[in-house]
């Protein structure tokens, strides 16, 4: 009986075994993605076009470019979404790795800009860097958009499986980046050689993958993929006509094998898309939108044999859109590590950071918090991680220490102080955890040799101690009806301590004390003028607040100065003095291309025997040693013990980088008590008119003066201050 119901229960079910049997599995269809520089864009418009037509994409490859919109679309990014993210991303300040302005230290802000050329030392050898850039910013970036996938370690297990190539740089092999971090594969698949810094991934540095494999077709039949889509922007070998310089030369013969590799590529592809991308270069970042059209152009084109293909291999047409990924807003963060620590102390990065362990974070705080550690310049890379635990998520930051020290060369001209060079040395945790070493000698008409040793113990917020040790030789003129009669040197050797919030962004508040030295011989002047030295010791309170966004042709920000220095003979030497000085200066936009700006400055010296050189003086549109800029003036042509004056202007950016501004200030110095200067025959006023470029080596400025004292005056200056 038994035997019977079981015979009759199979014979029920075989009609549908019989059916499992005859179906046919749906073919797996594989997407190839090629890199190309900036034409990667072009996939967007691809991937576009293939929904709309209902294509499902079981695998993904890519290389470069083509690896990060890949990876996007395989982490759960419409294609919708992923425009959006490149229409917002400025591109080209990806390929910069200066740390804007407002992110640095206030100890950075004075140091930052003042280099032509700087150059790594390693092992006692002045060398070249590995590439222009360390990819702080593109690291960041991806480590932002592929937040929703940080746990993932197998590339299999994301929403479309999905891997990239990169390229061994030791032995030239082609590597396959499978499994890792999401983000870590992507910055080695687009490490394009020289401009970017290897990436360091399992001991292997590792460069762009369009070197050996730029169409990695190959990869999705492995996964499985039995039809292959492929879209390939890259470049194609020159005619005759077109090599026409030493650099297209060396790149076409450095395009030969790549070229062959890909065309046996294509041959795997049922379906190839080769966008018109003729005129476009892979540095076009701000082609973005236009790149976008050409793919989906392309795409539309092949639209009949797009659903010819799907037809003939029973492909079933997806009528449901994929449901846009919403990474979310905050995370819970219940433990925070720090990963690479060596010589920096763990308790400066924490502070830092900023953040707490069980508490919540945004995205943006997040991203905040990295930046601020990579602006202290102790790391050549700062990136993180994060891994979902029990009730939340462990912040795993990652840090590369800067393991070499820095050699940097400066340049600027003045008309008014002629040529002057810089060289500095930068030594980093050579004397204790988190502190750097800055030896700089200047040599021209100002020469001068400075030791400052700056530390961060970690504390408090920004708080960090500056030790200094310098000597600085430089004039003082002095000036009769507007003609200069008289000049005398200067020398002044220091030592000084200062504690303050010097890491803080925007604001330095603290105190110092100083121990001073000076000469003062006369350079040209009447016979009998005697020399004159002196030594005392000050005291120093000081508030410092600087937002600029850039340290030349600045657009917004303010910088605020207000400082109070004393002497007293009970303490060293035989000055007995006060000395306090207030100064602001701000910049309004009011538009991308077009701001006005506004300064004020009051100051007062008083006391007995006061220091020459602790005087102020006015003239000139360059601040060094102290002087107060004041157009239609000679460099220091006003010096006093009271000082005040006031001045507004405007800026126009007429091209990139390419100014057009002006100024109108006045202001009067003395050795009369400022309520008694405010007469119209006392101020002397001034306007200036300047033109300026932005170059790679500095900014360069020709400026027009004329004022109440003199008719016409002009300057020539090149290079950035120091």
């Amino acid at each position: 009986m038994l035997t019977a119901l079981t015979t009759m229960a199979f014979m029920c079910l075989l009609p549908s075994v019989l059916n499992a049997q005859d179906a046919k599995p749906q073919p797996k269809v594989g997407l190839v993605l090629s890199g190309g520089g900036a034409k990667g864009f072009a996939h967007i418009g691809v991937l576009q076009v293939l929904e709309e037509a209902g294509l499902r994409v079981d695998y993904i490859a890519g290389t470069s470019m083509g690896a990060i919109i890949g990876a996007l679309y395989s982490i759960g990014y419409t294609p919708g979404q992923i425009k959006e993210i490149v229409m917002d991303q400025n591109w080209l300040d990806l390929f910069d790795d200066q740390v804007m302005r407002r992110f640095l230290p206030m100890v950075g802000k004075d140091h930052a800009n003042r280099f032509t050329a700087i150059f790594p030392i390693k092992q006692g050898k002045v060398g070249m860097p590995s590439g222009l850039i360390t990819g702080q910013k593109l690291q960041t970036l991806l480590a932002r958009l592929t937040w929703p996938v940080h746990q993932v370690r197998d590339f299999r297990n994301l929403p479309i499986p999905f891997r990239c190539l990169a390229t061994n740089l030791e032995n030239g092999q082609r590597v396959v980046l499978n499994q890792g971090v999401v983000s870590e594969a992507l910055r080695a698949s687009m490490s394009i050689p020289t401009v970017f810094v290897p990436m360091e991934i399992d001991g292997a540095l590792l460069v762009d993958g369009g070197l050996v494999d730029n169409l990695p077709v190959a990869e999705v039949l492995k996964m499985g993929a039995d039809i292959v889509v492929g879209v390939d922007v890259s470049a194609t070998l020159r005619t005759k006509e077109q090599l026409n310089s030493l650099i297209e030369v060396l790149d076409q013969t450095i395009n030969f094998q790549t070229y062959a590799w890909v065309q046996e590529q294509r041959k795997l592809c049922q379906l190839l898309l080769v966008p018109d991308l003729s005129g476009y270069t892979p540095a076009d970042f701000n082609r973005v939108e236009s790149l976008i059209e050409k793919g989906e152009q392309a795409a539309r084109e092949a639209l009949p044999e797009l659903k010819k293909l799907m037809d003939s291999m029973g492909l079933e047409k997806i009528t449901q859109p994929r449901p846009n990924l919403a990474p979310p807003e905050s995370i819970f963060i219940y433990n925070i590590e720090i990963d690479g620590l060596s010589r920096v102390s763990r308790k400066s990065v924490i502070s830092e950071l900023g953040l707490k362990s069980n508490s919540w974070i945004s995205l943006q705080n997040l991203n905040q918090a990295i930046d601020k550690v990579y602006s202290t310049q102790f790391f050549e890379k700062v990136s993180y991680l994060l891994e979902p635990g029990q009730g939340g998520n462990c912040l795993k930051v990652k840090v590369v220490e800067k393991d070499h020290q820095v050699l940097g060369l400066g340049f600027r001209y003045d008309s008014n102080t002629n040529a002057e060079i810089l060289v500095g040395l930068n030594f980093k945790n050579l004397i204790g955890h988190s502190s750097l070493l800055a030896i700089n000698l200047r040599l021209g008409d100002s020469p001068e040799l400075k030791l400052s040793e700056f530390i961060h113990p970690g504390l408090g917020p920004g708080l960090g101690e500056r030790i200094s040790l310098g000597i600085v030789k430089y004039p003082v003129f002095l000036y009769q009806d507007g003609q200069r009669w008289a000049s005398f040197n200067y020398t002044v050797g220091s030592g000084d301590i200062f504690l303050g919030t010097i890491y803080s962004k925007s604001l330095e508040l603290g105190g110092g004390i100083r121990m001073e030295y000076f000469e003062r011989t006369p350079d040209i002047a009447p016979s009998g003028i005697p020399e004159i030295s002196g030594r005392h010791l000050t005291v120093t309170v000081s508030l410092n607040i600087d937002t600029y966004n850039r340290s030349e042709f600045p657009t917004r920000g303010h910088k605020i100065s207000v400082s109070h220095i004393m002497a007293n003979r009970e303490m060293a030497g035989r000055a007995d003095f006060f000395k306090k000085l207030g100064q602001w200066q701000g910049c309004f936009p009011l538009n991308k291309i077009f701001s006005f700006s506004g300064n004020l400055f009051w100051g007062n010296v008083s006391g007995q025997d006061i220091p020459a050189h602790y005087r102020f003086y006015l003239g000139g549109l360059d601040q060094r040693q102290g002087v107060i800029s004041m157009a239609g003036l000679k460099p220091m042509e006003l010096t006093g013990n009271n000082v005040m004056g006031l001045g507004i202007g405007a800026q126009y950016e007429a091209f990139s980088n390419r100014f057009i501004y002006g100024s109108w200030n006045i202001g009067k110095a003395g050795d009369v008590y400022w309520k008694d200067q405010i007469n119209r025959q006392n101020l002397i006023s001034g306007i200036a008119i300047g033109f300026g470029v932005l170059s790679p080596v500095g900014p360069i400025k020709i400026e027009l003066m004329s004022g109440n004292r003199h008719a016409f005056l002009a300057n020539l200056r090149l290079g950035y201050n120091f």
